[in-house]
């Protein structure tokens, strides 16, 4: 019979390291083992020898059982609890070929056997299955490195294959999870202890089983190592923290409120990039400009980073979550998040002043100045044990700082003084034309101290002071955006400005405090002269503007049946006719023969759409007519 020759994979196994180590984890793990087994027998010959000798009272017959039920009993826990491990997406050939060639061309090289298999997982550092020898691949280095800096990384990783796969060696450090697992539960204090004293025996063999296979691989892996070595083993140590980063800043905010963005890779790899182009991270070689991403390994890799950011999402836990897009974060995520300070700042506020208010920002700057600051900090600050006076302060001040913020950015974007703007560097902004809102000092001074003066100076320069209420979680539904306004329509025989909002008209009383000028005729959101004085409209919510006076009415677009425009160009004199189900409503021009109704009736068109009957030379009102 001929004998097989080793090959330099056979090789290669055998001359794994750490065995020595492996078997002195698991001899350690087999005493522990042996001693919880001894104990109760121990404990039992002493009782029958104590009962055989002297009188034992029953209750502590009764004690010493219990003692060994419990005892047994989280020994059982112990030896059962289970082996968590990150959700992983499976990479077949047909999904990476290939990423399935370079790996099987560098255990190759290397001399060991490929990977039993090769999944990506969203982990910041890689992992070798132990037993299976399969590879689980971190998500960020498949999208924020190129094909060169993944091979350098991959290259030491995959010379440890043949050592996982050996079964002492899989099994220390099977052992050592399944005590770090069991450690995290909650177990009685007579087998806490020991326990952790075990951990700390077995931790320390570890991490000097770590030591020798991490050196024995690193060693493997000069076999395929290239120029620029340490700078590519930077940029995966800067993709794993770019990775962490990212998902503290983006995805942990979206994942508590029950929903996941598809796309964390991309996300994670714009957020790197963006660091870079910034000059926040220096030392990033130049040849990656001409290597490809490792993401042309793969055949599709949006589909794989949508089944990634699934795992991501499902690996904190809290059940199912809802997939967005990127696009939709701002909507899905900020907004609703800085309502609901937004809301419950307004809440305390009640009940600092023991009455109910506006949700507007003035208030509540208006209660800081009043003394209330302790009061509102001390309402929205949860209580913590064990913290010292001075951290409880702090918290409290850093808690009506995030509240105070969510209720001004909520202002400034209701009354169109600000935008939002989603970044890869700083996250989510606000940009009030050309720049950044940054309020952090002025609100610091204001939650820290109670003195809004700074703050209020920075609101006005804005062009904002914060008297219109916000929406704020728990309302059905948000004010109505105002999007044109006309001073100088007559109805009932008394000059009313017409607001036109996205479901509904108001018709505002002259006498009611509204601040127009006679004739005016402009978009909101233009930047004239009259801007801020047709913002003072909506400072108020729409019930509590109409309410202001019995002549002020609403006119949902919903109810509206028809409107008709006639016009008499020999007087100079227009009418709308607005028609509901109940009743009708007769607008007349106030001012004759200098306000054309052509741009009211742009206005109206785009609402009412075939309900609206007008002369075909005032539907298609010209751009300059409408802007006025």
């Amino acid at each position: 019979m001929s004998r097989r020759s080793p090959s330099s994979a056979d090789k290669g196994e055998a001359a794994v390291p750490g065995g020595r180590l492996a078997r002195s984890v698991l001899w350690l793990g087999a005493l522990a083992l042996a001693g919880v087994a001894l104990f109760p027998l121990a404990f039992g010959v002493v009782f029958v020898l104590a009962v055989k000798f002297s009188r034992v009272p029953s209750f502590l017959a009764t004690v010493t059982l219990m003692v060994c039920v419990m005892v047994v009993w989280s020994a059982i826990r112990v030896a059962r609890a289970p082996l968590t491990e990150p959700p992983v997406v499976v990479l077949p050939v047909s999904e990476a070929p290939e990423l399935h060639r370079m790996i099987e061309e560098l255990a190759g090289t290397l001399g060991v056997s490929p990977p039993s298999r090769i999944a990506v997982a969203p982990v910041t550092w890689p992992q070798l299955l132990g037993g299976s020898g399969g590879l689980v691949i971190p998500a960020c280095w498949l999208w924020c490195l190129t094909v060169r800096e993944l091979r350098q990384a991959l290259a030491p990783c995959v010379a440890l294959v043949p050592a996982m796969t050996r079964r002492d060696i899989a099994g220390a450090y099977r052992l050592a999870h399944r005590v770090d697992v069991a450690q995290a539960q909650h177990l009685n204090r007579l087998v806490r202890r020991p326990l952790r004293s075990l951990q700390a025996a077995l931790a320390k063999r570890v991490s000097a089983l770590d030591g020798v296979l991490g050196e024995w691989a690193h060693r493997r892996a000069s076999a395929v190592r290239v120029d620029d070595y340490d700078a590519d083993r930077w940029q995966a140590d800067f993709a794993a923290e770019a990775w962490s980063l990212f998902l503290d800043r983006f995805a942990v905010d979206a994942w508590i409120i029950g929903v996941a963005p598809r796309a964390l890779g991309i996300g994670a790899r714009e957020f790197a990039s963006a660091h870079v182009s910034a000059g926040l991270v220096e030392g990033v070689p130049a040849h990656r400009r001409d290597d490809a991403p490792a993401t042309t390994l793969l055949l599709d890799p949006s589909h794989v980073d949508e089944l990634v950011s699934m795992a991501a999402s499902a690996q904190v836990g809290g059940g199912p979550r809802r997939p967005i897009e990127w696009s939709d974060y701002i909507s899905e995520v900020v907004d609703p998040e800085r309502r609901r300070h937004a809301s419950a700042l307004i809440s305390a506020v009640d009940r600092v002043e023991g009455r109910t208010g506006p949700a507007s920002l003035a208030r509540v700057l208006s209660c800081l100045e009043a003394g209330g600051r302790a009061a509102l900090a001390a309402d929205l600050a949860d209580n913590v044990q064990g913290e010292t006076p001075q951290q409880r302060s702090e918290r409290m001040v850093s808690t009506l700082h995030r509240h105070i913020w969510g209720l001004l950015s909520c202002a400034l974007v209701d009354e169109g003084v600000a935008t939002d703007h989603l970044g890869w560097t700083y996250g989510h902004c606000l940009v009030h034309g050309d720049l950044v809102v940054d309020l952090s000092a002025q609100l610091h001074i204001a939650s820290s101290s109670g003195n809004p003066s700074a703050l209020r100076l920075a609101l006005s320069e804005l062009g904002s002071d914060g008297m219109r209420p916000v929406w704020i979680a728990g309302q059905e539904a948000a004010a109505p955006r105002m999007l044109w306004a006309k001073a100088g329509v007559r109805y009932r025989r008394k000059a009313h400005d017409i607001v036109v909002c996205e479901d509904r008209l108001l018709l505002l009383f002259a006498g009611s405090g509204v601040d127009l000028k006679a004739g005016l005729d402009s978009y909101v959101g233009s930047r004239t002269a009259d801007h801020r004085r047709l913002r003072a409209i909506l400072r108020s919510n729409v019930d509590e503007l109409v309410a202001a006076s019995p002549r002020n009415e609403v006119l949902l677009v919903r109810d509206v049946v028809g409107v008709i425009v006639k016009t008499n160009r020999l007087f100079g004199t227009w009418s709308i006719t607005i028609r509901m189900a109940d009743r009708q409503v007769v607008l007349r021009n106030a001012f004759y023969g200098i306000d054309p109704p052509g741009p009211l009736v742009a206005q109206l068109a785009p609402l009412f759409g075939d309900r609206l009957v007008a002369p075909p030379r005032l539907r298609v009102a010209s751009s300059a007519e409408v802007s006025g």
